[in-house]
């Protein structure tokens, strides 16, 4: 018997899932292993879990972080599709977001504001990357999701698409996963970093974007199945 859990498949284990699904453990452990990923800095409800120790010890600290990079980004450690993150460009606006989050929350994340030019959605399964597609933010926007309005885009620069599938390979090792969807930003530099991963596996925003989109998702799907039964 194998047990499929609306996003989550068997194929990844327990502890790597749980790591994936916290941005934070996420970063901290590609972190670790070298591996090229956008800052986080963790920060706790002071209420809920006063006695962990944040990134930042003070309001001040956070006031010199938003300083040193003009613009920073607030999210929820833990939701996805974009939900719970904000872009912050004035401390009254980072004071405002975190006590939002704090509200529902007990830890968020707080990031330098990256110029990302495009992110990259990489497909990983059993050693190899099925599928990379772009995600292009919508004109006036700076979220990538395309739950928000960003749009889904083929990839056709082949010397890009190996260095993503490089990338992806790498951090899909590091977390011991074997069924995960990579996010990798490109900065307006042409830098890649990896934003997150996800132990959920979800295209169906991206199907009806992409040329032959529904049999390119079934048939991940299907290989991903039958390595569940094998």
């Amino acid at each position: 018997i194998k047990y499929y859990i609306r996003t989550k498949s068997p194929l990844n284990n327990y502890a790597s899932a749980v790591i994936c699904n916290d941005k934070y453990a996420t970063y901290c452990v590609l972190k670790s292993e070298d591996i090229p990923v956008l800052e986080h800095k963790i920060l706790f409800n002071s209420k809920t879990r006063g006695d962990e120790l944040s990134d930042f010890s003070s309001l001040k600290e956070i006031k010199q972080y938003l300083k040193q990079h003009v613009k920073l980004v607030i999210k929820d450690t833990l939701r996805t599709k974009g939900r719970g993150v904000y872009l912050c460009k004035n401390f009254s606006e980072v004071k405002r977001n975190i006590k939002k989050l704090f509200k529902r929350k007990d830890a968020i994340v707080i990031l330098p504001f990256y110029d990302i030019e495009t992110e990259y959605r990489c497909i990983y399964l059993d050693g190899n990357v099925e599928l990379i597609y772009a995600k292009h933010k919508e004109e006036g926007g700076w979220k990538h999701n395309l739950s928000q309005g960003a749009r889904a885009g083929a990839v056709t620069d082949e010397a890009l698409k190996q260095k993503l599938e490089e990338l992806a390979k790498k951090v899909a090792h590091v977390l011991d996963v074997r069924f995960v969807s990579i996010d990798i930003s490109q900065l307006a530099t042409g830098e890649l970093y990896v934003m997150e991963v996800n132990s959920g596996v979800i295209i169906s925003k991206a199907i009806d974007q992409l040329e032959n989109g529904y049999e390119e998702a079934k048939r991940i799907y299907q290989k991903a199945m039958e390595k569940v039964f094998e």
